[in-house]
């Protein structure tokens, strides 16, 4: 009878160790069938507006052919989406805007200009005022400004997103089992009504 105690004991654990994962479970298990994705709601408009201000400061900047209105795109361009991000409760969302903001366009310039980097840069495009290539400059400010409007696009796309908060269910039950060395087993059910 040595064996019975062991067995006792083990066959306990189990039963309690599984009444404790069904209670850890339960609330995921009483919202319905399973969701992979959570629901989400879009704040892409507020961020997609933002981006079309600051294309259109940078638009303005060129019409008027002057680098002092330019700058004023910077600022609008790095911290506007991160606030708006920030504002809707996405602390998240507004970290990555900023990384991403700052990140791929170094990324798409630093890539635009490995692919054109020569050690012989072609006479037409050499300038000896300034010792270095226009093409590579050229490219590089190509691939930098694809990474500000691929930053953009994600920004909206991936980042601006919410959680819809959950519905409380009506009716919701959940059995439940315990030891004590007083009172011995206790069964019951637990309930939402």
């Amino acid at each position: 009878m040595r064996w019975t105690s062991p067995v006792f004991g083990l066959a306990t654990s189990l039963f309690l160790a599984e009444t404790a994962l069904a209670e850890a479970v339960a609330p995921a298990a009483q919202s319905g069938p399973a969701k992979t994705i959570p629901e989400k709601e879009s704040y892409a408009g507020s961020i997609i507006g933002a981006d079309v201000g600051t294309l259109a400061i940078v638009g303005l900047a060129y019409l008027a052919e002057t680098a002092e209105i330019g700058l004023v795109a910077i600022p609008t361009y790095l911290l506007v989406p991160p606030i708006i991000h920030g504002v809707e409760g996405n602390w998240g969302g507004a970290a990555l805007s900023v990384v991403g903001r700052f990140g791929v366009p170094i990324l798409f310039a630093e890539v635009a200009y490995e692919l054109v980097k020569d050690s012989k840069c072609p006479l037409p495009y050499y300038d000896p005022e300034h010792s270095r290539c226009e093409r590579e400059t050229k490219y590089t400010v190509i691939g930098a400004s694809l990474g500000v409007l691929t930053a953009m696009a994600l920004d909206a796309a991936l980042l601006a997103r919410r959680p819809v908060p959950k519905k409380q269910e009506a009716f919701v039950i959940v059995p439940n089992a315990s030891w004590s060395a007083e009172r011995g087993w206790a069964l019951g059910v637990q309930g939402q009504f």
